[in-house]
C-alpha cells in the first residue's frame, strides 16, 4: 500500500502506521462469528417466521439493548511524524449505561429506557410488558431474554446479527451520535460540578447524551434498515431453494 501511494501521488509519503490506522475500520469481537451465533442466524432464516408475520400484517417491534460509557475508541486519527500510531487504554472503563430500545417501521422509535449497570431479568421483563401494554405489539423480536407472555411472540436472534436485525444498525447510528456529542462536550467529563463524586456526574452525563442522541433513530432510518434486513432474509431463502 505504501508503494502504491508513492506511485500514484508523486512526492507524497505516508507512514505505515497511518495506513494501518486508516485500514482499521472496526473491531470485531471474538464471539461475533462463532459457531453458536452462526447457527442461530441460520435457524432464524430457515424458519421464515418473521416473513410470515409480515405477510399477515402483524405489528412488529424490533427490541434490543446496548451499553456504552465515556470510553470511545476512534477508528481514525493523526499522529506526529516519527511517532508510533498507538491507542492507550484506560485501566478501567468504569460502569456502563444500558439502553433498552424498541423500534418499528410504523412508528420509528417506540420507546426506550436507561439503566445504570446490569439489567436484571425482572426489569427486562417489565419493560417488555410495558411495550406490549402501551403499543399492543403482537410480535416482538430481539436477542434479550424474558419470560413468556400471552399475545406476543418472540423471534430470537444471536448476538451481532446486524444483517438480520434492523435495530443493530440503528444502534450503530446512535453510538456514532453519542461519540459526536462527547467530542463536543469533552470538558464535562473532567468536572464534578454540583455532584458529590466524579462517577455520579459521569453517569448523569451518560443519561444526558442518551436523551440528546436518541432522536437520531427516525422512522425513515428504521424503514431503511428493515428493508435491508428483509433483503438478506430473502437472499437466504433464494439460496436455500436453489
Amino acid at each position: 500500500m505504501k508503494v502504491f501511494v508513492a506511485a500514484d501521488f508523486a512526492g507524497k509519503f505516508v507512514s505505515i502506521q497511518t495506513i494501518s490506522r486508516h485500514l482499521l475500520v472496526g473491531i470485531e469481537p471474538v464471539t461475533c462469528n462463532n459457531y453458536i451465533n452462526k447457527q442461530k442466524r441460520r435457524e432464524f432464516g430457515a424458519n421464515c417466521k418473521l416473513k410470515q408475520h409480515q405477510q399477515d400484517g402483524d405489528f412488529i417491534v424490533y427490541y434490543d439493548e446496548m451499553n456504552y460509557n465515556l470510553y470511545c475508541k476512534r477508528s481514525r486519527g493523526r499522529f506526529k511524524w516519527g511517532t508510533r500510531a498507538s491507542t492507550v487504554l484506560p485501566p478501567s472503563k468504569g460502569p456502563n449505561m444500558q439502553v433498552q430500545c424498541a423500534v418499528s417501521a410504523e412508528l420509528g422509535l417506540v420507546c426506550y429506557r436507561l439503566e445504570r449497570g446490569v439489567i436484571k431479568m425482572d426489569k427486562n421483563s417489565a419493560y417488555v410488558e410495558t411495550i406490549y401494554e402501551c403499543w399492543m405489539a403482537r410480535t416482538l423480536r430481539g436477542k434479550a431474554r424474558f419470560h413468556r407472555c400471552d399475545g406476543m411472540m418472540l423471534l430470537r436472534l444471536g448476538s451481532y446479527s446486524p444483517m438480520l436485525n434492523p435495530i443493530e444498525s440503528c444502534f450503530s447510528v446512535l453510538k456514532s451520535r453519542i461519540k459526536g456529542y462527547l467530542a463536543h462536550h469533552t470538558a464535562l467529563m473532567f468536572e464534578r460540578g454540583e455532584y458529590r463524586t466524579f462517577l455520579e456526574h459521569r453517569m448523569v452525563l451518560h443519561e444526558d447524551v442518551a436523551h440528546e442522541s436518541m432522536p437520531c433513530i427516525t422512522q425513515s432510518l428504521v424503514i431503511l434498515e428493515a428493508l435491508f434486513s428483509q433483503e438478506n432474509v430473502d437472499s437466504h431463502l433464494m439460496r436455500k431453494s436453489t
